[in-house]
This record gives structure tokens, C-alpha cells and sequence, in this order.
């Protein structure tokens, strides 16, 4: 028989009493129950074979080694319980929308960074001992959630020098909790979507090293909040909207090697904030 841990998690002492932890709870102890019964089971049929073939009995190292495993799954199960608990969910649309795009690019995180097929606001998407930057390749693709009691929304997106070859679905654009965005570098074709309206929140924006067609949507003018925007070498051409001028916080625009037509703007000259161009 094998020694089972004494396991006393205590609740009253946890953070978080709420129904939804303590169901939590009840389903760890569950789960715990029947991996030590089936632990128990498969010592049980090793010993027996073991002395079939060889007369003899299994090393305390074999059984160690399966504990461990049990030990280290019932953990991980109960830790991602936990952390879901705490941090909540990602609306169901924002889930779809993100998986949808990294479909259609052909691309998915490392498994062990954030799940995307089920929470996607998990891992390193809401951790906070990671160091997280928009314009690092590190963690890459990669998301950041914004978590508030039970709801996460996905504020930053970043897939940079991936080789994705094709359009910008037209679901990132209903991703409208973004506040920053980095596409660089890849070889995005085709126009960019007047839908580009719907992220309000922006406030970093790269879609800089493309390969993009056609003019610079005017209602880009609507995102206010854009502090930053490098669209050099994105492949846009025709004239700079006159709705740029609403664009009053702007610190860096980056927009050289493009075709751009007409003259440049008098507006930018009213960009008060603006230190790099």
C-alpha cells in the first residue's frame, strides 16, 4: 500500500470564499480521490507482475517515480482551477475572434504560454512576473488580458516577423478592448478595413514592414487615443486623411517609404505632443 499524503488545504485561510471557489474545491478533492485510487490500482498490478517475472518486488525508486506524476497532475489541475477562479473568463466573442485570426494565419502560441482554444486569458496573458513588451519578439504571437473580477478582455496583440501572408481579418477589428497592437514585419496584403473605427481604445499601433494596398482609411482619424503609430513601409499610398487631425495625443508617427500623394498636412503642425516623425 502506498502512503498517501495528508492533504489540508484549509479553505478558511484561502482568499476568494465564494460558491464558485468552494465548488472548486470539491471538484480538486474528487479529482484527487480517484488519481490515488488508480495510483493505488496500477502499484497494486506492477507489484503483482513483478513477482510473476521475476520473484522478486518493485524498487522503491519505480513507486516514487509514479507518485510523483500523480502528485505533479493533481497540482496543475488544481492550479489552473484556482487561477481561473480568480482571474475570470474571456467573453466568448473576443475567444472566437482571436481564434479565428490565428486560424486563418496559420499560426498558435507555445502551449505552455496561454490556451487558446479554450481560455485564452490564462498563462502569460494575465501573468504579472513576466516582462511583457509590445514591440519585443519574446512571447510572440501573444496576447495581454485586462481582468476585472470575473471578466478579462484582450487589450494587446502582438504577431511580429512571422512570415503571415494574406489579409487582416476582418474579426481583429471586433477585438475592441485593444489598446495596442504590433503586426510588423510580416507580409500583410490588401487594404486596411475602415473597420479599424471599432478599436477606440488603440493607443499603440504598428502595422509597419508589409505589404499593404490602398489608401490610409480615414476613419483611422477616430482613434483619439492613438499615442503612437508606425506605418513605414506598409505598402499604403494616396493622400494623408484629414481626419488625422483629430489625432491631438500623438508622440511617434513613423510613416516614411510609402506612396503617399499631395502635400504634407498643415495639421501636423498642431500635433502638440508629437516628438518623433
Amino acid at each position: 500500500m502506498i502512503s498517501r499524503p495528508v492533504l489540508a488545504p484549509e479553505i478558511g485561510t484561502l482568499s476568494g470564499d465564494s460558491a464558485e471557489f468552494l465548488v472548486l474545491c470539491t471538484i480538486g478533492a474528487v479529482a484527487e480521490r480517484e488519481a490515488w485510487a488508480r495510483l493505488e490500482r496500477i502499484s497494486l498490478d506492477y507489484q503483482l507482475r513483478k513477482r510473476k517475472v521475476m520473484g522478486g518486488s518493485p524498487t522503491p525508486s519505480v513507486l516514487g517515480a509514479l507518485a510523483f506524476y500523480f502528485v505533479f497532475l493533481l497540482g496543475l489541475d488544481g492550479l489552473v482551477l484556482i487561477v481561473r477562479a480568480q482571474n475570470g473568463t474571456t467573453p466568448p466573442s473576443e475567444v472566437s475572434a482571436l481564434n479565428s485570426v490565428f486560424n486563418q494565419w496559420g499560426i498558435s502560441p507555445p502551449f505552455y504560454q496561454w490556451n487558446i482554444s479554450g481560455e485564452p486569458c490564462s498563462g502569460t496573458a494575465i501573468g504579472t512576473s513576466i516582462r511583457w513588451n509590445i514591440n519585443s519578439r519574446d512571447y510572440n504571437p501573444g496576447i495581454k488580458c485586462d481582468c476585472n473580477g470575473t471578466l478579462c478582455h484582450i487589450t494587446q496583440l502582438k504577431v511580429i516577423a512571422l512570415d503571415v501572408v494574406g489579409g487582416i481579418p476582418e474579426e481583429l477589428w471586433s477585438l475592441t478592448s485593444l489598446n495596442s497592437l504590433n503586426l510588423a514585419q510580416n507580409y500583410l496584403t490588401g487594404p486596411l478595413s475602415s473597420s479599424i473605427a471599432n478599436l477606440t481604445q488603440m493607443q499603440w499601433l504598428n502595422l509597419g514592414l508589409n505589404a499593404l494596398s490602398g489608401e490610409v482609411p480615414k476613419e483611422l482619424g477616430k482613434l483619439t487615443n492613438l499615442t503612437v503609430f508606425y506605418f513605414d513601409s506598409s505598402g499604403v499610398s494616396g493622400a494623408i486623411p484629414s481626419t488625422f487631425a483629430a489625432l491631438q495625443n500623438l508622440q511617434a508617427v513613423w510613416g516614411s517609404d510609402n506612396e503617399f500623394t499631395g502635400s504634407i498636412p498643415e495639421f501636423i503642425g498642431n500635433w502638440s505632443k508629437l516628438s518623433s516623425l
